[in-house]
Order: structure tokens, then C-alpha cells, then sequence
């Protein structure tokens, strides 16, 4: 069930956010948790760091997405986001993380060895995920079909566009690899963060509650346990 939060501002935001996040992983000694990145929940992510609530060193953390290309330790990798502003400021043990690597010599091979993990390590308990200007999740693009396993993503141009990778490598990557929507569909509990600008055209058709593989963020008005937050 969609449930939908209208919050005045970033701070009433994260506040009903981590009240969702906070009752759910109160059940749970070490929740594997899918972490976005770019800007979205970035906010979510520094409320963290304050909180003494949880021992972040028992969560589990796997990556959602990564840019194909872009080595590990680049500024623009997701990997590199990821370890500034989660793994190392929480003290999350790095055997509890599970990345992708975009660099990977064989693709495929790391795709199949991320479905690998979610079968160990899964199902993801909760999924923190930002909305992108074209409606995706991840890397999941809007498309005629979408794909239920991880995968080597074509990037659309509104992605490849995006501040977190475009000016800061010698060449936009055109690619991206992703875990796919069964992972984030058999998430537990979904945190949906509908924030930024350029987003108020896939925010309307997104209220409709039409469902489309052409609108990815669309997908999850079929989970049962969605939490979305708008900025009024």
C-alpha cells in the first residue's frame, strides 16, 4: 500500500522519513538496506550520522546502481558517494557491503554475482530510493519492458545528464549496471523520496497512479509497503 507524506520542508522530511525508517529496522538486529545515491536522500543520509539510535556497524548495505566506466574511487562513482557518506561516517563493517563494481572487466559476471548476493543476503529489507527527471529507479530507464533482474542499463539522456556525473568525467558514461525491479518489488519497505527540481512533470504523471514501464517510479504503486515523500 502507497502511502504519501507532503512535507513542508527538507527537515519535516527527513523527520517523518526516519520515523518510517526507524520502526521497521527497531525489529531487525542487521537490516540489509539498498541505498540510493545523488542528491535526493542525501539529507536522510546525513540524519543518520547524528542518530544514536542504531548500531550502523551490524546494517547491511548493498548498492543500487553504478555507473559503467568509472572506476571505484572517482568522485562521480556511486561507490565513492556511498563510502563518504554511509560506510565510513556510520562505521559500517565493509564485509556488510555489497557493491558493484562499474569497471568490471565482465559485466554480466558482476550482474549475475549481485543477483548472487540478493540470494544470500536478501530480500532487501529496505529500499531508500530517489525518483530521477525521467521517472526512473536506478538505473531501471524507462522502457517498454522493464528488467526483474540486475542489468546492464542503456542510460537515457536525462540521466546522462545528471549533475553527478556529467561534468566531472572525460566522457558520459552511456551505460549503467542496476539491480532490477524484482529486488527493489520484493523490498520490505520502500522509502520513496520525491525531491528536487525538474521533477514536477513525472511527479503529476506519477499522482495519476497509471502504471507504465515508461514511468519506472510508477511500478512501486504495486507494493505493499511504500512510503512516499513529497517537498511541497
Amino acid at each position: 500500500m502507497m502511502q504519501i507524506y507532503d512535507c513542508a520542508n527538507e527537515e519535516a522530511l527527513v523527520n517523518k522519513a526516519n520515523l518510517v525508517f526507524d520502526e521497521y529496522v527497531s525489529m531487525r538486529s542487521s537490516p540489509l538496506i539498498c541505498a540510493a545515491t545523488g542528491n535526493s536522500p542525501l539529507a536522510l543520509y546525513r540524519s543518520w550520522l547524528n542518530s544514536r539510535k542504531w548500531v550502523f556497524s551490524n546494517f547491511r548495505l548493498i548498492k543500487l546502481d553504478e555507473w559503467v566506466g568509472v572506476p571505484p574511487d572517482h568522485p562521480s562513482s556511486c561507490e565513492y558517494y556511498l563510502h563518504q557518506h554511509l560506510i565510513a561516517p556510520l562505521g559500517i563493517h565493509l564485509q556488510n557491503y555489497f557493491g558493484l563494481r562499474g569497471d568490471a572487466e565482465h559485466l554480466q559476471e558482476e550482474c549475475k554475482r549481485a543477483e548472487q548476493v540478493l540470494k544470500n543476503q536478501g530480500p532487501i529489507d529496505v529500499s531508500i530510493l530517489g525518483v530521477g527527471k525521467n521517472g526512473h529507479l536506478g538505473f531501471n530507464e524507462p522502457a517498454a519492458f522493464l528488467r526483474p533482474d540486475c542489468h546492464i542499463a542503456q542510460l537515457d539522456a536525462l540521466t546522462q545528464s545528471h549533475s553527478m556525473i556529467k561534468q566531472k568525467v572525460d566522457k558520459t558514461p552511456q551505460l549503467g549496471l542496476t539491480l532490477g525491479m524484482r529486488a527493489l518489488m520484493e523490498s520490505k519497505l520502500v522509502i520513496l523520496l520525491f525531491v528536487g527540481q525538474g521533477k514536477e512533470e513525472v511527479k503529476k504523471q506519477f499522482m495519476t497512479k497509471k502504471i507504465s514501464s515508461f514511468l519506472p517510479v510508477s511500478m512501486l504503486w504495486m507494493h505493499p509497503n511504500c512510503h512516499c515523500f513529497m517537498l511541497d
